[in-house]
């Protein structure tokens, strides 16, 4: 969903509840939730731990590029919420600010049959960014790095 009057926290989450193999989303956040609308402040909705763990989702992976969402070392971060939430099997996010930049080159091996974390171990390392570069840095793979898309 990329227009942007859906794209809402109302929307997002009533989308939680279809069935989606992979959700890519790009959000301001906290750890604790996300804020939609410019700006980061929260104009378009806010989505929290607590709506995550309490409504029924159906999404199997999530890259989150939503800052700090995958911070698992904050108690009740939303990326481990996604991942004990009902069906998902894996979450990719940042630690910190930030996202999964060039994500071509995580997408094009998990195309190609990859496992997930093999799939985020080439982008990783990537040499047009790798892990020196400051974006990189703080990603983080919750779940089963064993995993597969369906093709």
């Amino acid at each position: 969903v990329s227009v942007n009057t859906n794209t809402n926290a109302s929307d997002y989450i009533k989308r939680l509840n279809q069935t989606y193999e992979f959700v890519h989303l790009f959000v301001h956040s906290y750890y604790y939730e996300h804020v939609f609308g410019p700006g980061g402040y929260g104009s378009e909705g806010k989505v929290n731990y607590t709506q995550i763990s309490n409504i029924y989702t159906k999404p199997l992976f999530y890259n989150l590029y939503a800052c700090s969402a995958c911070n698992y070392v904050a108690q009740d971060n939303i990326g481990t919420h996604y991942l004990f939430s009902n069906n998902t099997l894996a979450v990719i996010g940042s630690t910190k600010k930030g996202g999964m930049t060039m994500n071509s080159y995580f997408y094009n091996p998990l195309n190609q049959g990859k496992v997930m974390g093999e799939s985020f171990r080439l982008w990783f390392n990537n040499p047009l960014h790798g892990p020196k570069d400051s974006s990189s840095q703080g990603m983080c793979l919750l779940g089963d790095g064993l995993l597969t898309i369906s093709m």
